[in-house]
């Protein structure tokens, strides 16, 4: 376990936002997670973070942040000739696990490509595009909690949009296990492309963000397009702005500052507010304790 005091973190985060933390815990295998154990043995609830896709911390965090760093080779536990089993470590980035997918044939997870998450971060949101989902291929999670470790079977989880109830309020995942179709490599890599394509054709991909930043209503309107009537592509603040090509998409254009990104984020709410009557609910977590 290595402890990082003062920690600059924009290192930690997809949007790259100007941010301090206190305290970064960074663990390198399972045995570190006794380290976890202690701080909440001390009452202390860290946050514990993926790749950062989805997390916009605020100016100064005072609150401990744990971040799982080991990384260790994808483990095949079985196949035959239409699927395969393979077991993966949460920290493992998706854009390492579909380049190996598309090397070896392995096809489910298409869509995901672009998103700038790790294994467990995409697991714990549960990740989609265009139609994929993280949660339709992977079958079981092993999960650090402070009552132990726990292997959770799928059937076991309540799945919802951009969310993944395991029963447990503070987790870590140690590894996925995943169901994956066994497909000609040429085929899944066509198919990643084309998803890579369209995705870069109506999300901002040039510059780092949090992606998406509402969750959609329930309703026919998607929030970019509610945004977009409420006139907010392209409104910046410092180096934060909502992107032009897609309104639901925050940009860190060179120096963007987290107060910044708060500020764009609460006015947009109100607007919305405002002129539909309801709160467009985050999608991110804005950690500010």
């Amino acid at each position: 376990m290595r402890k990082i005091s003062n920690p600059d973190l924009s290192q930690f985060s997809s949007i790259r936002l100007l941010s301090q933390g206190e305290n970064l815990y960074l663990l390198e295998g399972i045995n570190d997670c006794k380290y976890l154990e202690e701080l909440y043995k001390k009452d202390k609830k860290p946050f514990i973070v993926g790749n950062g896709t989805n997390v916009i911390f605020y100016p100064f965090v005072k609150r401990d942040i744990v971040r799982l760093v080991r990384h260790r080779e994808i483990k095949i536990l079985k196949e035959n000739k239409n699927e395969v089993y393979i077991q993966v470590d949460s920290s493992y980035h998706l854009k390492s696990l579909l380049r190996i997918c598309l090397k070896e044939g392995w096809s489910g997870i298409e869509g995901l490509v672009g998103i700038p998450a790790s294994l467990g971060g995409a697991v714990s949101m549960n990740a989609g595009s265009f139609g994929y989902c993280i949660g339709d291929v992977w079958t079981k999670i092993t999960v650090w909690t402070p009552n132990g470790i726990l292997e959770i079977k799928k059937e076991e989880v309540n799945l919802e949009y951009r969310k993944c109830d395991f029963g447990q309020r503070h987790y870590l995942i140690l590894d996925v296990v995943m169901c994956l179709k066994k497909k000609d490599s040429l085929k899944v890599k066509e198919e990643t492309q084309k998803w890579y394509l369209k995705k870069k054709q109506n999300q901002p991909l040039s510059y780092p963000s949090a992606g998406c930043i509402f969750k959609n209503p329930s309703f026919t309107k998607s929030a970019g397009q509610i945004l977009d009537e409420c006139g907010f592509k392209g409104v910046r603040k410092g180096d934060v702005c909502f992107s032009t090509k897609h309104a639901n998409f925050l940009l860190n254009l060179g120096k963007g500052r987290a107060e910044d990104a708060i500020y764009l984020i609460k006015k947009a709410q109100e607007e919305v507010l405002k002129r539909y009557g309801f709160l467009l609910d985050l999608e991110v977590i804005l950690l500010n304790l």
